[in-house]
């Protein structure tokens, strides 16, 4: 198991100076191509910090991409071959930034652990992957929420992340996609400020990483 440490990033906004850090979450974002293992690890590690009395809180941060496959399965087709490679983006933008805002109200005056399962990250890795231009909703939205204190990208093989993704049979993927999504975070300015955990190994393995990172990284109560 391995996890590269980077510098650490910027924090909170501005609209959080002046709390205490006893008092103010700690933000995790978790990124990453599907099939990496985000959601199982999130709740596999929530419910060790709640175990240990520690309080600990998962908000989706999703783009609806099922449900709008799911409706364009009814008809036959495909939510790109319906909505068009931008206007889809742009439904996606429109979801993702309004999960976004009510995770980030929901967390705001919580204290402890917060994890972000996805976060706006995902959406402009999607639309890179998409030749798409960065000048979405969810782009200007970046700059006005506070950064997460961390953001944990899940580094696995598409190829393997494809296996997972036929196994959960929920969601409908291609190699050349997943390898494009892949690319599109790495091509990311932010992606250097990211940390990095092998998310091929089973999974407690993958929640062991991620637990011990947020430990590694997250200021002492009152520091």
């Amino acid at each position: 198991m391995t996890a590269t440490l980077p510098v650490p990033a910027r924090t909170a906004g501005s609209e959080e100076h002046g709390r205490s850090r006893r008092s103010r979450p700690y933000r995790v974002a978790l990124v990453g191509i599907d099939g990496s293992g985000k959601t199982s690890a999130a709740e596999a590690v929530r419910a060790r910090f709640a175990a240990a009395g520690e309080p600990v809180a998962v908000h989706g941060i999703y783009a609806g991409r099922k449900t709008l496959e799911r409706w364009a399965d009814r008809l036959g087709t495909t939510a790109e071959r319906v909505l068009g490679r931008t206007g889809l983006s742009a439904v996606e933008n429109v979801i993702r930034a309004t999960m976004a805002c009510a995770a980030y109200r929901k967390s705001r005056d919580t204290g402890g652990l917060v994890l972000f399962d996805r976060s706006l990250y995902c959406q402009l890795a999607r639309d890179h992957s998409r030749g798409l231009v960065r000048r979405s909703f969810s782009a200007r939205l970046l700059n006005l929420l506070p950064r997460p204190d961390l953001v944990v990208y899940f580094d696995i093989p598409p190829e393997q992340a494809l296996a997972r993704v036929a196994l959960r049979g929920e969601d409908s993927e291609t190699l050349p996609g997943l390898a494009r999504f892949a690319a599109g975070y790495r091509a990311l300015p932010e992606f250097r400020g990211f940390a990095v955990i092998d998310a091929g190994g089973p999974r407690a393995d993958v929640a062991d990483q991620l637990e011990q990172l947020i430990r590694l990284r997250r200021p002492a109560p009152g520091s």
